[in-house]
């Protein structure tokens, strides 16, 4: 069967920063890959971004009976690249795109209406433990994605080879999977805004996060119960893809050890009063550092993510070459734009463009919109309120300095600006 996976990254100078995606000069998003496509145009008068008469991919093969409610979906994300919104969308996709029958037609109240997906029994957690990987194998353990389920993974640990990696994520041994598709959307971004979003989220007074309160050291190197750090697990698909050396991280672990403690002020303090009493350029430093070298292994205490997305996209590439799989990219900040339009390709995604068991004697189009623009109510609603997860918008008045300071940084710019030529890359490749 094919695999399908989307990743939502950040915008960058008009387009995509993916593998497989694009966006038109009139803003269309166009999703593409070198063995299958997924093509997402926002051409229709209602601007969902779907069309109910064509294809998810102008190369992807649909049986007649293809059902959407058996599709095994898997969402990927990172630490600040939508850990809520992951969530919330599959929640929202789940209440609302519900199997059509003959009841709805009628004002039989008792009839109960019958979901398209359902929700795992792991619920708002993890299918897989974030930061946690096999000691034997360098990958997570194998997913056995169920049909009809949408299922999130924060923050993948994909440090095996190309075939181990595609044994347990694709599970291609397992026949009787054959005729279920498998998407995965992968949620990513631009590295820039990552890092301020990570050190704006966590600076907060008060802090949203608890770990930041506690006594964590953000220059631990080595995951959790094992001896591992992710120098010896990043290396070299980092330094084979020109990213960076194993000196760069070396030195980043340096600056990070540099800043935490070291001074009387700060020698008694956690990480909370190190973002609160460091100067905004220096605390950035510090929270980058952590969110490149940190180890992992233990639930809630995210590190090291930021070099971790640029490995998952770096092995998801190697995979693409020698599996047959859709790798397609759409991206947050999108979202953060124009939160209806982005709901609508994502329920569009989900459906795989076959909206006849939902509505299959209409044009769909409406009621795709109608769904994803109370979603975009429902994230302006929490939005309004001042939610601690959402930092958009906020600290206009120095995010530019900020993100120049580390543009300018002779260690940190130069790999940020390859994560960006990474993805930018990939998507070159693919138009």
């Amino acid at each position: 069967a094919g695999l399908h996976i989307v990743a939502i990254a950040n915008w960058n100078k008009g387009s995509i920063l993916s593998f497989g995606v694009s966006r038109t000069r009139d803003g269309a998003i166009i999703a593409s890959s070198a063995v299958h496509s997924l093509s997402v145009e926002s051409t229709s008068n209602d601007d969902t971004g779907m069309h109910d008469d064509s294809p998810i991919s102008k190369h992807e093969v649909k049986k007649d009976d293809d059902d959407p409610s058996q599709y095994r979906i898997l969402m990927l994300h990172y630490h600040k690249t939508g850990f809520v919104l992951s969530r919330q969308l599959r929640s929202h996709a789940i209440q609302h795109l519900t199997r059509f029958t003959t009841a709805m037609t009628t004002n039989d109240q008792n009839k109960q209406q019958q979901p398209m997906f359902q929700m795992p029994t792991k619920n708002w957690g993890s299918i897989q433990q974030p930061r946690k990987f096999n000691e034997s194998t360098k990958c997570p353990g194998e997913y056995h994605l169920e049909g009809g389920y949408i299922n999130v993974h924060e923050s993948p640990d994909f440090y095996c080879s190309d075939e181990e990696l595609a044994r347990i994520l694709l599970n291609e041994e397992e026949k009787e999977l054959e005729a279920t598709t498998t998407r995965i959307i992968h949620f990513v971004r631009n590295p820039y805004s990552m890092a301020l979003s990570n050190y704006y989220y966590h600076a907060q007074d008060p802090t949203p996060e608890p770990w930041v309160k506690r006594k964590y050291h953000p220059c631990e190197l080595k995951y959790v119960d094992s001896n591992s750090t992710l120098e010896d697990l990043l290396f070299p698909t980092l330094s084979d893809s020109v990213i960076m050396t194993k000196e760069n991280f070396n030195e980043i672990a340096r600056v990070c050890r540099s800043l935490y403690r070291t001074t009387p002020e700060l020698e008694n303090e956690v990480f909370e009063g190190h973002l609160h009493q460091l100067n905004p350029v220096e605390g950035l430093r510090l929270s980058i550092s952590q969110m490149m070298i940190r180890g992992g292994g233990q639930m809630l205490l995210p590190g090291g993510d930021l070099l971790r997305m640029a490995n998952t996209i770096i092995k998801l590439r190697a995979l693409q070459s020698t599996h047959r799989f859709t790798l397609v990219t759409v991206s947050m900040d999108d979202f953060l734009s124009d939160p209806a339009k982005f709901t609508a390709t994502y329920l569009n995604f989900l459906l795989g463009n076959n909206t006849q068991p939902i509505c299959p004697r209409a044009n769909c189009a409406q009621k795709i919109k109608r769904i994803a623009k109370e979603f975009e109510q429902k994230y302006q609603k929490m939005s309004n309120k001042g939610s601690s997860h959402v930092t958009t918008g906020r600290h206009s008045s120095d995010r530019d300095k900020l993100k120049d300071s580390l543009k300018n940084d002779p260690l940190f710019g130069p790999i940020l600006d390859r994560i960006e030529g990474l993805v930018n890359e990939a998507l070159m490749d693919d138009i």
